[in-house]
């Protein structure tokens, strides 16, 4: 079942699934967090003030593009985590299902990946 949230970036999210990695005895930085979320809300940068803003954008035809996400934490606020946007070598928008191969990725990438906070 999935779950909505508001990201402090990208603004409202729906997080389709999410895995926690957890082993016992592996070390400090465990748990980790990867959820894949869609959202309306597409990074598009401003030409006159050259800042990235996150709006909703529309095909040709008028319907509204949902957009995929893959999320990433050492816990489950998502609110508050790292974000990659999910798009084809090309450059367009992912389908479910790669988005979905994309996901089973980053779980099995999980075990050695090592969040860190970056400092601003």
């Amino acid at each position: 079942m999935s779950r909505k949230i508001e990201h402090n970036t990208v603004g409202q999210m729906k997080i389709l699934v999410e895995f926690q990695r957890t082993e016992p005895n592996w070390g400090p930085e465990l748990p980790k967090h990867v959820a894949l979320a869609s959202s309306l809300n597409v990074a598009q940068t401003d030409w006159r003030t050259d800042k990235t803003v996150f709006r909703t954008k529309y095909s040709s035809t008028g319907k509204i593009i949902e957009t995929y996400y893959l999320l990433w934490g050492p816990n489950d606020q998502y609110e508050f985590s790292g974000f990659t946007e999910l798009r084809t070598p090309s450059g367009r928008k992912m389908t479910y299902k790669s988005a979905m191969k994309f996901y089973k990725d980053a779980i099995k990438a999980t075990e050695f990946l090592e969040f860190k906070k970056v400092s601003r």
